[in-house]
């Protein structure tokens, strides 16, 4: 969804030439990881020809892997420790000398001596050796079968859509060597079952920690071994994060994976029922990866299978709201409003799924269309409704919607209030160090940006990068958007200095991972786009002359952008209407002022008659022509007159300290000057320096962003809030009584 605007960075510097001209930043930005596998499978990878292994009494020193495979275990057995030896058995680089001299008769009497040793010990810190033994044990299997070629990489389209051919072709041997092979995963998966969720878990990430790629491959492909662990919940992260540890790593694999288990749900000949369930099951894990138009897929087949065949086990109503909101996540808005009616129809308010999920859902739809007053309606509605019935993330998720929502209606203290709800309910069930915690996070950032405390919101987007580190890597649907987002936060925070060295590589991220996860001239790389050519257009204002390279590239990522707006969104959107303010900024900065005032007076246009004459989208508008006008066509007279406007909206949302009245009173200097208007001059001067003041106030003031530190008697109104709307139906009312005062003038606004 979309931000309802950017915000000037704030600040008192002196001002180029080129901010006087812009005024305001661009408009962009969305309101809307693996880390290590762990310590169970540590060691450091040595050299794979010249290998020491020191222990507590004498050493085996292997020089030569062709050697390693006439290893007597005897001999070590005579003169190790048990313990020592289960290193040695362990040890990544034996195991490696094994593979490379091609000795399994070696390896086989390693794996014989590690079941010895399993045997014997009982000892604590060895309680993941059975899961180590059967990974050894596995690879050896599979290693037999499985061809063996050098890890694919991805780096242009030509040479991902080669990669992706000779990944098809290895995952398909010949018709005697896929048997033998299918009969090894069989066998090896079968061993798996017989260890707990977790350890089999560890199996599969040691795989990925040896780079065994076409192995850890064959594993994931056995659809009733993947959704049997996708039943325990413990686990459920881990395997998310392996995953997306193929894409991390830029291997094709990542795509063949997805394709061929997508094949093989759909190929399912079981039970009709069962068949839907197991493709819902598989549907609902890739949604968690950001697959969405696999998603959209597997959620069609399960609907398929059940609707011919009415089963009370099966929930029809909870398949066509996942299905609707896939296809929300892929922009098919109108399908996924047809998905939506139709769940909708089949749901009461003591039904399963509760219909307020219905409603959830289609907020975030409403809020990637812009459409405010929809969603605001939706929360009104889901909050009197109460959130009984809904998991608890879920609540998480419902209430940084409305939270979003109420920012976006410029309804302040109750945005303010659900997020402290939401921050202390996400603290409270999942802790403020897991992962699950980053989404109260990231809406607060984007409230706190929306509010005009851009460094506050920087620092909160850099919190939740580490959570959302901690499990999904850095090619995940989930990071792209958090790099978009703290991209365009860094472009507000830093638009009067020009220091846009950091914004520019993190949106970088962010395209780097969509160009990879989505196709050609979708929206959200488009989105990602619109960023960057704001970005790229101050680097080129910053440098004397202007650098006439990134303008146009600029000018071109604008274009591909709106194209995609018109036809996703349709050519009257708040969406079409930012990329026709942004081109406005963009052809004044390339001096084709012509081009910049009919784009700016079309944006103005749309917005007012989407959000009226007072919203904060206007007002963004208006100081951009006002500026235009002002610095190169010299009309004075109507410039004032839209800078008088603009400073009455900011005011009125933002107050006094708002970081882009700077730019409206400097450009009423400008215009006395040259009108001649010398009280005026004097007067206009003297709000621009009381505004720096109560600038550098306010930047006093913020400090941490408000509400990270919460003190006792804030935390004891965030539980009550949290709790009475989940729990009573007057739960809105109670929260909105606190915005009397500020939101009254607000809500006739907006």
């Amino acid at each position: 969804m979309e931000l309802a605007g950017g915000h000037g960075g704030g600040g008192t510097a002196a001002l180029g030439d080129h901010q006087q001209q812009h005024q305001h930043v661009g408009e962009g930005g969305n309101a809307l990881d693996v880390g290590d596998f762990g310590s169970d499978f540590d060691g450091e990878s040595g050299d794979d020809v010249d290998i020491e292994f020191d222990f507590d009494v004498g050493s085996v020193d292997v020089v030569d892997p062709a050697a390693a495979g006439a290893v007597s275990w005897e001999e070590l057995r005579r003169n190790q420790p048990c313990e020592n030896l289960a290193e040695f058995v362990y040890s990544r680089n034996t195991l490696r000398c094994m593979r490379q001299a091609k000795r399994p008769s070696g390896m086989a009497s390693l794996l014989r001596g590690a079941a010895v040793i399993e045997a014997v010990l009982c000892s604590p810190s060895l309680r993941h050796s059975a899961a180590r033994v059967c990974a050894l044990s596995i690879d050896h299997q599979l290693q037999r079968h499985t061809p063996c070629t050098d890890t694919v990489h991805s780096t242009s389209t030509d040479a991902a859509a080669s990669a992706n051919a000779a990944t098809d072709a290895r995952l398909q041997p010949g018709d005697v060597q896929s048997c033998e092979l299918s009969a090894a995963v069989s066998a090896c998966n079968a061993q798996l079952r017989q260890l707990p969720v977790s350890e089999h878990v560890l199996v599969l990430q040691w795989f990925a920690r040896e780079d065994l790629v076409e192995s850890l491959t064959q594993l994931l492909l056995d659809l009733d071994t993947l959704l049997y662990l996708l039943n325990g919940q413990t686990v459920r992260l881990r395997l998310v994060s392996l995953f997306i540890w193929f894409y991390d790593k830029g291997l094709a694999f990542g795509t063949a994976l997805r394709t061929k288990l997508v094949e093989r749900a759909l190929a399912l000949t079981e039970n009709p029922t069962q068949a839907a369930a197991k493709c819902d099951m598989l549907g609902q894990f890739f949604s968690e990866l950001g697959w969405w138009t696999s998603c959209v897929t597997l959620f069609a087949h399960a609907l398929e299978l059940v609707q011919n065949q009415p089963d009370p086990h099966v929930n029809v109503a909870a398949l066509l709201v996942r299905k609707a909101a896939a296809l929300r996540d892929c922009f098919s808005f109108e399908q996924a409003e047809d998905c939506f009616s139709q769940a909708e129809a089949r749901l009461t308010a003591t039904s399963q799924p509760p219909v307020v999920l219905v409603w959830s859902e289609r907020i975030k739809m409403e809020l990637e269309r812009c459409n405010y007053a929809q969603a605001w309606d939706l929360c009104v509605k889901v909050l009197r409704q109460g959130l009984g019935g809904l998991t608890s993330a879920q609540v998480v998720t419902m209430l940084c919607r409305c939270a979003a929502v109420a920012s976006a209606k410029r309804k302040w203290t109750v945005a303010k209030k659900l997020i402290e709800a939401v921050t202390v309910l996400s603290a409270k069930l999942w802790g403020p160090n897991h992962p699950n915690h980053a989404e109260a996070i990231e809406a607060r950032a984007r409230c706190l940006l929306v509010e005009d405390h851009t460094a506050s919101a920087s620092l909160m987007y850099r919190r939740a990068g580490q959570l959302r580190d901690m499990v999904y890597g850095c090619m995940s649907a989930h990071k792209a958007q958090l790099y978009e987002d703290y991209s365009y936060c860094l472009y507000v925070e830093h638009y009067t200095d020009g220091l846009f060295e950091e914004a520019i590589v993190v949106v970088e991220a962010s395209l780097q991972i969509r160009n990879v996860l989505l196709t050609p001239h979708h929206v959200q790389l488009c989105s990602s786009n619109r960023v960057k050519a704001l970005i790229m257009e101050e680097m080129a204002v910053y440098t004397d002359p202007p650098n006439p390279r990134l303008l146009d590239a600029a000018l071109k990522l604008h274009k591909e952008g709106f194209q995609v707006s018109v036809q996703v969104f349709g050519p009257r959107s708040l969406t079409t209407a930012k990329y026709y303010g942004n081109l406005g900024r963009l052809y004044q900065t390339m001096q084709r002022f012509a081009e910049s005032e009919a784009n700016h007076r079309k944006a103005i246009e749309i917005k007012e008659q989407l959000l009226g004459p007072t919203d904060f989208e206007v007002a963004f508008s208006l100081g951009h022509l006002a500026s235009l006008l002002n610095y190169d066509l010299a009309q004075y007279a109507e410039a004032e007159l839209l800078y008088y406007r603009s400073i009455a909206i900011g005011l009125e949302l933002f107050g006094p300290a708002y970081s882009g009245l700077e730019f409206d009173y400097r450009g009423l200097m400008n215009c006395y000057t040259f009108l001649g208007k010398h009280a005026e001059y004097i007067e206009m001067e003297q709000r621009h320096n009381e505004w720096q003041r109560l600038r550098e106030e306010f930047k006093a003031s913020v400090g941490l962003p408000p509400g990270v530190t919460m003190d006792a008697e804030q935390v004891s109104q965030a539980t009550t809030i949290a709790e009475m709307i989940m729990l009573a139906p007057e739960a809105l009312d109670a929260t909105a009584q606190v915005t009397v005062g500020h939101d009254a003038a607000v809500s006739s606004a907006s």
